[in-house]
């Protein structure tokens, strides 16, 4: 993976692939996160390909406002693609670090 940040901006990109008897799988990822003051921007993009055919696009968007140093809350969505259906996720909570 790798990751760059200019000032208040960070885009990261990821590859993996992994490999078995059974299976080869490859992971892509990229995204991107935006500071503004105690607001936290991302978006992100993701796909799954399992030996050869794509099993799994996903789209994210997220925002979080810092309520102090080490706790805040957030909002999170992301749009699921499978092969034979699709889904909306949805995600809010409160988040602290000890």
């Amino acid at each position: 993976g790798l990751r760059g940040t200019l000032g208040d901006f960070s885009l990261f990109r990821a590859y993996d692939r992994s490999e078995s008897l059974m299976s080869d799988a490859k992971a892509y990822t990229a995204s991107a996160q935006y500071v503004i003051d105690r607001i936290t921007l991302r978006a992100g993009f993701g796909q799954l390909d399992l030996d050869g055919e794509r099993a799994q696009r996903t789209y994210t968007a997220s925002a979080g406002y810092a309520l102090s140093r080490r706790t805040s809350v957030y909002v999170d969505f992301a749009r699921k693609y499978y092969p034979d259906r699709d889904a909306n996720m949805y995600g809010v909570g409160v988040a602290h670090s000890f």
